[in-house]
C-alpha cells in the first residue's frame, strides 16, 4: 500500500482488477491494524498500481481507520514541530543551491 485516506487507497500488486470493478478489500497494515472494506471501486490503474475508492465500510473498521489516520497526522505534525523548534531562530540555514 502506498497511501490511504478515509475515502480511498493507492496500492500495488499483481491483481486481476479492472477500472470500474466493485469488490471487497481486507487490508492488514504493518501496525497490526486490519480494515475491512465491504465495497469499493477501482477508479484508476497504472500498470500494477490501483486507485481504490471506499464505498461501504463497517462502523468498527471506519472508526479504527479514523483513529489510525488521525494518529499518523498527529505523529507527522509532532515531527515537523520538533524539527522546527530544534533549530535556533536566528541561525542561518545552509542551503546548497
Amino acid at each position: 500500500m502506498w497511501n490511504l485516506s478515509l475515502t480511498g487507497w493507492r496500492f500495488s500488486g499483481n491483481l486481476p482488477l479492472r477500472i470500474g470493478e466493485v469488490c471487497s478489500l481486507t487490508v492488514s497494515l504493518s501496525t497490526q491494524e486490519t480494515f475491512y472494506v465491504a465495497a469499493g471501486i477501482v477508479r484508476w490503474m497504472r500498470g500494477e498500481e490501483y486507485g481504490f475508492e471506499t464505498l461501504v465500510m463497517d462502523d468498527e473498521s471506519r472508526e479504527d481507520m479514523e483513529q489510525y489516520v488521525c494518529q499518523r497526522v498527529e505523529d507527522q505534525w509532532i515531527a515537523v514541530h520538533a524539527r522546527r523548534t530544534a533549530r535556533p531562530r536566528n541561525q542561518e540555514v545552509d542551503r546548497d543551491f
